[in-house]
Order: structure tokens, then sequence, then C-alpha cells
């Protein structure tokens, strides 16, 4: 099962096949309900859909027609990134190119986007949670919460 648990992530980006076109990008995250299947793996999806290009105060119905049907689907998952269990949330750095994500244990493992590679892992919340999030001034500062507990991390100094 997937779900959105995480905001639009990156700029929109012209589609060069279609000017009325652009991509959008999203992160989802996956979470297995059915502990029956051990090899399942759970991921951070990057999602690339196809949008038609709006001002910001235009109002359309959205025409896919218009677009070759062998050509690109809508919806496209441009990288899976195995994750350590379900994803509860995840954020992508809006200042960089990291995506952090929280652990059912409380750490929060943060990965590179471009690779999808792990970088390392935050620790000091005792316990899962859904609050996470990175600062839109400064890069690489992430924060979350579970219960009576705040952590702001520097992942230029506390990736273990």
């Amino acid at each position: 099962m997937a779900q959105l648990i995480g905001d639009f992530v990156f700029a929109r980006n012209r589609d060069p096949d279609h000017a009325n076109f652009e991509f959008a990008h999203f992160l989802t995250g996956t979470h297995n309900e059915d502990d029956s299947n051990p090899n399942y793996v759970d991921h951070i999806n990057l999602i690339k859909v196809r949008m038609p290009k709006l001002s910001a105060t235009e109002k359309t119905t959205i025409d896919y027609s218009a677009l070759d049907r062998n050509s690109h689907s809508k919806i496209q998952i441009v990288r899976k990134i195995p994750h350590e269990g379900e994803v509860f949330k995840c954020r992508q750095n809006p200042l960089g190119s990291e995506i952090a994500s929280i652990l059912t244990s409380g750490v929060v493992n943060v990965y590179s986007a471009e690779s999808g590679n792990k970088l390392g892992g935050l620790v000091g919340l005792a316990e899962d949670s859904f609050c996470l999030d990175w600062n839109r001034t400064k890069s690489g500062l992430v924060v979350s919460a579970a219960g009576s507990t705040v952590c702001i991390w520097d992942i230029a100094h506390h990736l273990t």
C-alpha cells in the first residue's frame, strides 16, 4: 500500500515534448499491512507526474488526451529507495537533495534523493512520530518531535 506522506518536493519542470504540460515531483511511502510476506520491502518512492501547465489564477479541466498514449505515463516512479520498515513520514530538504524519514523506532534516516543511498541516521526520539520537517532557511537542519521530546539535528554533525 502506498500513501502520500510527503509534499510536493521539487520545482516543476517543463515537459520538452508537450509545451502545455510540465512535470511535478512528489514523495510517497509504502507500509506493509500484511506481515505474512517476510520478503516485502517498504520503499520511499520519488514520483513524477505529468500535469497541464497552468498559471496561478487559471482554472481548467485536465485533458490528457493530448498526450501520446504510448509515450510516458502520466504518473511514473522515478526512484524506489528501500526503507527499513514502514514509512511514517518523509520530507525532502527544500534547500538540498536529502530525504529524511522516520522509522518505527523513532530513528530518522537520511537518504540522497539523487542516488537513493542512505547517508546515515539521527537518534534522539524514543518512539515513532508523524512530525518531521526541514528548516526552509538553513540547509541541513531537520526537526522532529514525539511525546514531549523535540529534536533538532544538523545533518552535517549528527548523522550516525
